[in-house]
């Protein structure tokens, strides 16, 4: 009995170890992806004010339109977050209708078309800023700029808020600023 007790003991406590070692590193992974910087963002303003070759004053009223509309984006995804909500909410009730439902989940997801919108008018006053040369080459690198900006703030999947990846070839609308203000005009951006 004390040989099978002794082992039920070490099973029990590796057990208990594996799934500590477990909370622990899903907790590291929840406050990493938190708080990690927004690289995507940044790089977007960055290439496009590069590649394009924005002059001092286009960089400045370029730099002034990402803050505007990241100011936007964050008042929207905050509603959209309380939309979400309140429809998963409603999961609770075995009586609701289907035609409740979807009217429900179209109000909750409405903020992703508001997005896509405000993201689609935010290119157009880009683009222009931008000169005739400028223009064509907006043009061609559009797609790969919104591949960059980084999907937690493009069309996403219901029960995915934030969801990481940061593979190009995506194509979701720019950032919603949170965490990332731009640097000012004046300075240069870091390596």
């Amino acid at each position: 009995m004390t040989n099978s007790n002794s082992k039920t003991g070490w099973i029990i406590a590796i057990m208990v170890l594996v799934v500590i070692n477990i909370a622990t590193l899903f907790t590291i992974w929840r406050i990493s992806r938190e708080h990690r910087p927004p690289s995507n963002g940044r790089s977007a303003a960055n290439f496009l004010i590069k590649e394009l070759g924005f002059d001092s004053v286009q960089k400045a009223k370029y730099l002034l339109l990402v803050q505007q509309h990241q100011q936007e984006m964050r008042g929207i995804k905050e509603q959209s977050r309380e939309a979400k909500a309140d429809f998963f909410s409603l999961v609770a009730d075995s009586t609701i209708s289907e035609a409740t439902i979807k009217a429900q989940a179209a109000k909750a997801f409405e903020g992703e078309n508001q997005v896509a919108i405000k993201t689609f008018y935010h290119f157009q006053q880009v683009r222009a800023l931008c000169t005739t040369e400028q223009k064509k080459k907006f043009d061609n690198i559009i797609k790969e700029v919104v591949g960059m900006m980084g999907p937690q703030n493009g069309p996403h999947h219901p029960f995915r808020e934030d969801h990481p990846n940061e593979e190009r070839g995506h194509h979701p609308p720019p950032p919603d600023g949170e965490g990332y203000p731009p640097p000012p005009p004046d300075e240069n951006p870091r390596p």
